[in-house]
C-alpha cells in the first residue's frame, strides 16, 4: 500500500484529526503513532522530505510532526516550504527536540513551527495541544487554494 492508500484509508469522520510523522526514528515513531492512535487522531508516518510533501500535498493531514531525527537543512526547507505554499501555509507544525537544545528550537521557530515540544515527549500532553492547534488552525485546504 503506498502513502496515498494509507492517508485515503485513515480519512475517516470521527478522528480529533490526521497527523504527519516525519523526521522520527523508528521506536520513537511507533510509540508516537500508537499514543496519538490511543487519542483518536489518524498518524501517517513519511520517510523521507519527498513522503512529507506528498502527505501534505494529498490535502489529508492536519498537523505536521517534525522530529530532530531529520538533518536540519531539509527540516527546515521543509517547515519553510509548508509556511510558503497557499492554502498549507497554516498547517500547524510541531518540533520535537531533544531536552536542552535551545539552539536546535530557535532554528525550528525561525524555520516557522508553532510548537517546540522537548523530549521525552508526553503523548497524553502532545495530544491535547495537537488537538488545540488543529482547531485554531481551522479547516484543511489543498496546497493551491483548493
Amino acid at each position: 500500500m503506498d502513502l496515498q492508500d494509507e492517508l485515503r484509508r485513515h480519512d475517516s469522520r470521527d478522528s480529533t484529526g490526521s497527523v504527519l510523522l516525519c523526521g522520527t526514528g523508528q521506536f520513537e515513531s511507533e510509540m508516537l503513532r500508537r499514543a496519538l492512535q490511543r487519542a483518536s487522531f489518524r498518524v501517517v508516518y513519511a520517510h523521507d522530505v519527498d513522503a512529507a510533501v506528498l502527505a501534505v500535498l494529498g490535502g489529508t493531514v492536519d498537523a505536521v510532526i517534525v522530529g530532530d531525527s531529520m538533518a536540519p537543512a531539509p527540516r527546515v526547507a521543509l517547515i519553510r516550504w509548508i509556511r510558503g505554499s497557499e492554502g498549507i501555509e497554516r498547517t500547524p507544525i510541531v518540533f520535537l527536540a531533544e531536552k536542552g537544545d535551545p539552539a536546535s528550537a530557535v532554528r525550528a521557530y525561525d524555520a516557522g513551527v508553532d510548537m517546540v515540544v522537548e523530549k521525552p515527549v508526553d503523548v497524553d500532553l502532545l495530544g491535547r495541544k495537537l488537538g488545540a492547534v488543529i482547531r485554531r488552525a481551522g479547516p484543511r485546504r489543498r496546497a493551491g487554494g483548493a
